[in-house]
């Protein structure tokens, strides 16, 4: 998960990736190596939609007196209680209105969360192994090209056991993919978006009240590097893990695993939805600053729940996909 916004910035590329601490508390040695840069993707978001509130009036004019920044913070105020309207009165999101069609009583609930430990491991020995090829400390500060390649080194053994593990749980709980899940990924982020400004909005803003201080626009080591080296083919490989990698490994661990494992043990979806959500936001606690911790809740409940809505883990991983994409881009715009 990405982001790159006012008020939100990531953490330490030290931090590893977001779910790195949560789970279980692996040697500095290992949670260095994995890409920070993931979490930098969620709360960058919290500060890249603040941003673009900050674009000089001198930028593009739809209409004139109003800078593009100004329009999307307009438009984004009036479509998230419109959105959230439609979807109450859709009986999308009300208390109760949810009963999952997905079948998780193949596997009992301790199979579930093993295999996302299992596959959340696999990045730990991965991207170790990568360090210490590289022969890197984990206390100093790593080049794109050693953040790339101890990342990338992370995530490619998680795909793998992630995609051992998936065929051996079967499609059946939702853990397939279909095309159709690309178009319905796009809608539930257009339909997120909106709601996740606003309460990174709200969020920068009650930082700065308490604080007396705006958060700064991008704190993230490792995307300040990105925006930094953009012509750095080591920058765009990283970019290329947070789009690609993060939210396909994610996904696979907090929706796929970790939520069908307490949708198993408690039989109600909302409380599984919600309960994850809570986790993977706990998870990024040492990427990402406090006051981007709503924005990434309210994501982790949004792409919960078009997990269950929908069936099919493809939704998900393809609107934290795009979130990331979108994120990165503006980061790269607004630099």
């Amino acid at each position: 998960m990405i982001s790159a916004r006012t008020g939100g910035g990531v953490g330490r590329s030290g931090d590893g990736v977001s779910f790195t601490g949560a789970i279980v508390g692996l040697p500095t040695t290992i949670r260095v190596a994995q890409c920070s840069f993931c979490a930098a993707v969620f709360a960058p978001s919290s500060q890249t939609f603040a941003s673009l509130a900050q674009v000089p009036a001198t930028s593009t004019k739809p209409v004139p007196g109003l800078a593009l920044g100004d329009w999307i913070t307009v438009i984004n105020l009036v479509a998230a209680p419109l959105i959230l309207v439609l979807l109450w009165a859709g009986n999308v999101i009300r208390p109760g209105s949810l009963s999952s069609g997905r079948s998780v009583n193949q596997h009992p609930g301790w199979v579930w969360f093993g295999s996302a430990v299992l596959i959340w491991m696999t990045i730990q020995i991965g991207a170790g192994m990568a360090l210490q090829a590289l022969g890197v400390t984990p206390s100093g500060s790593l080049s794109p090209r050693e953040l790339a390649i101890t990342s990338g080194a992370g995530y490619l053994a998680a795909i793998a056991a992630a995609i051992v593990l998936l065929r051996l749980l079967g499609s059946g709980p939702g853990l397939g993919f279909r095309l159709k899940d690309l178009p319905m990924g796009l809608v539930c982020l257009v339909l997120t978006y909106p709601i996740l400004d606003v309460i990174s909005r709200l969020s920068v803003w009650a930082t700065t009240q308490y604080t007396g201080a705006r958060p700064p626009t991008l704190s993230h080591e490792s995307l300040t590097k990105i925006i930094q080296n953009p012509s750095d083919p080591w920058a765009w490989t990283m970019i290329a893990l947070a789009v690609v990698a993060a939210p396909f490994v994610e996904e696979v661990i907090y929706r796929g695993l970790l939520q069908s494992a307490i949708l198993r043990v408690t039989g109600r979806a909302w409380t599984s939805i919600l309960i994850t959500a809570a986790i993977f936001t706990a998870a990024h606690y040492t990427a990402v600053p406090y006051h981007a911790m709503p924005t990434l809740f309210i994501l982790g409940v949004a792409l919960g729940l078009a997990f269950e809505r929908t069936g099919s883990l493809g939704v998900p991983i393809v609107a934290h996909a795009l979130f990331n994409a979108a994120n990165v881009a503006l980061a790269l715009i607004l630099r």
